[in-house]
């Protein structure tokens, strides 16, 4: 990983955050080697240190991004597949196990030193176990790509004494050239200059002791501060273990009781479901008593008991014809309930069929609203039988949709009622029509005309038949298209029928 992309993410992302960026691997995904992203692990610039692992995203406009981060503590272990340099998969545990693949294998071998060296300073139990990897990597003298060689004790003393080292200051400079200039003899007699050195320390050495048997009291004095002092920060220590404990205790509650609040939130949201799709079904099966006993006894003489008849046999079609879930239809009490609306239904049209079966055939005598007169040829009318029958054309509809059976018997006696009415009714108006033909005239047999094509007719046969002949002919025509059409929008109308069959 080149400087400037270091310098980048420690500039842009980093560094307004008062973040320092100690170790970075450019890493992907397990089997997603196209989204690539950055495993960074970072700390604080300010005590107290925290240590964080952060993972840096970049964009489609060449910007950095944190996408996520874990606290260096919620690590619980490092995987790194096995002993070999040359591996570039390891696995991260934290909140879940999280699979990388490293894109160099100096990057994985240095995030992974990175982490257990910054685990061992910062994490004081509850340590993260490291395995399959190799142990030289796990100990403070490991080399990694940044230090190509091994270090030595004296490294470390070094390194200490590098970050311990501070200038001298103006006076010490000053005393520093006092003891060179009185020694100058130092260079051509190393010898005297070591016994002057020697002299010089053994007086000092006396001093130093005279000096502490001087503050002998001091000195006791502040030991016992000290010891009233660790007494005091291991009574703070211990108190700080309780709260400690305390803590853990609560948040272990808490999160119980965050459980036990999803758990009650997910059997409430149960609960109002079920209970919604119960008065689903119980309003959509609901019958209302009137109904019922409308039903059972129904009134078809009144217009009151009619209009009352038409709503119960609408509100039992809504209930049985209701969507219900197949699942629903199991149980017991719905079956039950929809065998009720059975033997309603079944009741109800038996009733109605009874009641229509008698109107038919009693209307089926009807003598119609018109008599034949002297004057021309009338064919009666049956719009009265039409009219009461009106009020039973929901009924029909009802029945056709409920029981089909039922409502076919009901439109075969109805043809068969008034086919018998109209024929009755048609042999009067061709009787009438063949009488009007044969009166005041002079043809013997009246019915010659009837019946033949007029290319038959005979020269016999004078203009003055021929043209009474069209005029009666007319007239019985006449006669008849308000009759077959009264017919025809009547059974569209109550039957729901489209095709028609007259009875002639």
């Amino acid at each position: 990983m080149t400087s400037t992309l270091i310098r980048a993410l420690q500039n842009e992302v980093f560094e307004p955050n008062e973040e320092r960026l100690i170790t970075c691997c450019h890493v992907s995904k397990y089997l997603k080697k196209k989204k690539t992203s950055y495993l960074c692990l970072v700390s604080t610039s300010t005590l107290p240190y925290n240590v964080s692992i952060v993972q840096v995203k970049q964009t489609d406009k060449q910007l950095f991004k944190k996408k996520r981060s874990w606290e260096l503590a919620e690590l619980k272990c490092v995987d790194g597949y096995n002993d070999s340099y040359d591996t570039l998969e390891f696995d991260l545990h934290l909140d879940k196990i999280y699979r990388w693949v490293s894109t160099n294998p100096k990057e994985r071998h240095a995030f992974i030193h990175n982490l257990w060296k910054q685990a061992s300073r910062h994490i004081l139990k509850d340590k993260p176990t490291f395995k399959n990897v190799p142990n030289n990597w796990i100990t403070e003298d490991a080399m990694t790509p940044e230090n190509k060689y091994v270090a030595s004790p004296l490294l470390a003393l070094e390194n200490d004494l590098a970050e311990d080292f501070q200038a001298i200051t103006d006076r010490e400079q000053e005393d520093l050239k006092k003891l060179i200039s009185g020694c100058e003899f130092a260079i051509s007699n190393a010898e005297g200059f070591m016994e002057v050195l020697s002299r010089d320390l053994s007086l000092l050495d006396g001093e130093n002791v005279q000096c502490v048997l001087a503050s002998e009291e001091q000195v006791e004095s502040l030991m016992e501060q000290l010891e009233l002092a660790i007494n005091e920060a291991d009574k703070l220590e211990d108190q700080l273990d309780a709260y400690d404990e305390i803590l853990c205790h609560v948040r272990d509650t808490m999160e119980k009781m965050e459980k036990k609040n999803s758990m009650i939130s997910v059997v409430n949201t149960n609960n109002q479901k079920l209970m919604h799709d119960l008065d689903n079904v119980i309003t959509k099966l609901d019958l209302r008593p009137e109904y019922q006993k409308t039903l059972e006894d129904a009134d078809f003489n009144s217009s009151e008991g009619l209009n009352a008849a038409v709503k119960a046999a609408e509100a039992l079609k809504v209930a049985m014809n209701t969507n219900i879930d197949k699942a629903l239809l199991q149980m017991s009490a719905i079956q039950e309930q929809r065998k009720k609306f059975e033997r309603y239904k079944e009741k109800f049209s038996r009733s109605l069929s009874r009641q229509l079966n008698n109107l038919f055939i009693h209307y089926g005598n009807h003598k119609g609203e018109a008599e034949r007169s002297t004057d021309g040829l009338v064919l009666p009318q049956h719009s009265g039988v039409h009219k009461e029958l009106y009020a039973y054309t929901e009924l029909m509809h009802w029945m056709k949709a409920m029981d089909r059976k039922m409502y076919e018997s009901l439109k075969e006696v109805y043809t068969t009622s008034l086919g018998k009415l109209y024929d009755r009714d048609l042999r009067g108006l061709f009787n009438a029509a063949r009488d009007k033909i044969a009166a005041n005239g002079n043809v013997s047999t009246p019915t010659t005309l009837i019946g033949l094509d007029r290319d038959q007719w005979t020269l016999e046969t004078s203009m003055q038949d021929r043209q009474k002949y069209d005029n009666v002919l007319e007239q019985v025509l006449i006669q008849l298209e308000p009759v077959f059409m009264q017919e025809q929008q009547f059974c569209v109308k109550f039957f729901q029928v489209f095709h028609i069959r007259y009875f002639i």
